[in-house]
């Protein structure tokens, strides 16, 4: 069966799709979006991101495992063994607990600002001071243990906020050193580079 005249006229007017050049606006766009990633600026940051991530992870370790050995030190403070004078060793497992609890919160929050987990922690280690204020029957049975001692304390003293706050400015000026011996050399980042894309013009006008 022959098509007819009235078919292919119909055909003739259909609209005929033509491949899209490289070179339309779509591919402009393409190349807007791509020219941004290759910037020299882009590319110092993403590896300063991925140096944050990765020393992110590896301060969290670093955290958790000076936290146990703090643990550690503020029982063999407390234990007969030492002989230490009972004022010695409750003044120093109060100045190792703030340490701790510093060393805890930076192991959760290790990407926020010095200045913020030692805020962060002073107001812990406070509240947890003036919460021996609070008298419940479980809570005061929950003291009476040695956990409950060695986790909140029994009784209030100002003398153990003094020595809360002398352990966590320690434990921060430590931290503070630290970090800055991990941190790269100023303008490692920027060493990262990519070559700049030479102009029509330029390479033209060289010719």
């Amino acid at each position: 069966m022959k098509p007819s005249t009235a078919d292919l006229k119909s055909l003739h007017h259909l609209p005929q799709t033509r491949p899209r050049d490289f070179r339309s606006k779509s591919g402009t766009r393409i190349i807007d979006l791509l020219v941004p990633l290759m910037h020299p600026k882009f590319v110092s940051e993403s590896a300063a991101m991925y140096h944050e991530l990765r020393m992110r992870g590896t301060s969290r370790t670093i955290y958790l495992l000076v936290c146990c050995l703090l643990i550690g030190a503020g029982l063999l403070s407390r234990a007969p063994v030492l002989g230490l004078p009972p004022v010695v060793a409750k003044s120093s497992g109060s100045v190792i607990w703030g340490a701790m609890v510093y060393v805890a919160v930076a192991s959760l929050i290790p990407i926020q600002p010095l200045l913020r987990r030692t805020a962060i922690t002073a107001l812990i280690a406070i509240a947890t001071e003036f919460s021996q204020l609070v008298h419940f029957g479980w809570l005061d049975a929950f003291r009476r243990t040695t956990f409950g001692v060695l986790l909140i304390g029994r009784f209030f003293s100002w003398w153990d906020i003094v020595c809360y706050l002398a352990g966590i400015a320690i434990a921060m000026g430590i931290d503070r050193l630290m970090t800055s011996r991990r941190r790269p050399p100023r303008g490692h980042e920027r060493s990262v580079s990519t070559p700049r894309p030479t102009s029509g013009l330029s390479s033209s006008g060289e010719r």
